[in-house]
């Protein structure tokens, strides 16, 4: 509570492991609106989580265990598990964080790191991870799997904003961030396949207009 953060508990140890882990973050889907307030201030906290550059690292800059290759100098090609989980950028812990913030009611914030990962990964940037410092892929793969699949996941889901369900049929809600260029507020999808097996063209231009049109 004093330290206005969640900390892991190791159960079979049962004690609090006391490291500021990306994990915090997912208490903004759960806890109070002062809570909220205080992890609002560690996620803009550059020095914590890298808010002001780079999507958010997998541990805080300030913690104890946090380590890069470039920060230790190791170099950009430097692999390894520690530099992997503790301290990295991870598509996953990303994707994770943008659902608790939309959940919690931050849409805002949500967006703009929703849009921030996806620039970070893009130009075929698909690392299994990349460094907090300079945003240079590193890890098993340029094609990582589960970075490539997140990309796409947090483009069709989490700005143009696209769910489905067998009642609802497609629904399209964009969540794009208020400073969002004005290019970037065009968007067309075509040829889409829907769950069901229908093809749609979808528009969607600024102020909110969003046309499906099956083909």
């Amino acid at each position: 509570e004093a330290d206005g953060c969640y900390y892991p508990y190791l159960i079979p140890q049962g004690e609090q492991y006391k490291v500021l882990l990306w994990h915090t973050l997912l208490g903004f889907s759960f806890t109070t609106e002062e809570r909220k307030k205080r992890l609002t201030k560690l996620l803009l906290d550059h020095e914590h989580f890298n808010w002001n550059t780079f999507p958010v690292t997998t541990v805080s800059k300030k913690d104890k265990i946090f380590v890069s290759g470039v920060k230790d100098g190791f170099g950009p090609d430097y692999i390894s598990v520690d530099a992997a989980w503790r301290g990295s950028i991870q598509m996953p812990s990303n994707i994770y964080v943008i659902e608790a913030l939309e959940r919690g009611g931050r849409k805002d914030l949500a967006a703009d790191l929703a849009l921030k990962t996806v620039k970070e990964f893009s130009d075929y940037r698909l690392g299994s991870f990349v460094d907090p410092f300079t945003g240079i892929p590193e890890g098993l793969s340029m094609s990582y799997g589960w970075t490539a699949s997140g990309y796409l996941q947090i483009i069709l889901e989490k700005l143009i904003g696209l769910d489905y369900s067998p009642k609802t049929g497609l629904t399209v809600t964009p969540n794009l961030p208020v400073d969002c260029p004005e290019n970037y507020r065009y968007i067309k999808l075509s040829n889409f396949k829907t769950p069901d097996g229908r093809l749609v063209n979808i528009d969607i231009k600024p102020r909110g207009n969003i046309t499906i049109a099956e083909l």
